[in-house]
């Protein structure tokens, strides 16, 4: 016999092909994506470390950036004022985690002249972390200068 097509094997072998790359290209996708986000996430917490600094100096008070797991954080004037928020990572908040290196205590406290008050054995740093993903913002302790 001389058909001319494909058999019904040979369609089934190259959609079988055909979606295992698509799951691959789906997993590399939601990798990115969610690269892209801590990132954005990070960038967030830098600018509210930014924000306290700024209130201290403003204020000429000492002033305490503190963060909860999942992105939730506080401002504090200290005796005095709370601001609060929540870092939020594309369309909605994600679990994350926060944690704390050379500092005492799981808080960022400006002096008046904007410098770290709590530092201790090394450049404060805080790293933010979702899944297997993690981004650290360090803060300077002499200048209080957030990178």
């Amino acid at each position: 016999m001389n058909a001319k097509g494909f058999t019904l094997i040979e369609i089934m072998i190259v959609l079988a092909i055909l979606g295992v790359l698509a799951g691959l290209a789906g997993m590399s996708y939601s990798a990115a994506s969610d690269g892209y986000a801590l990132t954005s996430g990070a960038e967030q917490l830098a600018q509210q470390l930014k924000n306290a600094r700024t209130e201290a100096l403003a204020r000429n008070t000492a002033v305490e950036f503190a963060a909860a797991d999942g992105g939730f954080y506080t401002i504090r004037v200290v005796g005095g004022a709370v601001l609060s928020g929540r870092i939020v990572l594309g369309r909605a908040a994600v679990d994350l985690s926060l944690t704390f290196e050379h500092l005492n205590g799981a808080a960022v406290r400006f002096d008046r002249w904007g410098a770290v008050q709590n530092a201790s054995g090394g450049t404060p740093a805080l790293t933010l972390v979702k899944g297997t993903g993690r981004r650290t913002v360090t803060v300077e302790i002499a200048t209080g200068y957030v990178h």
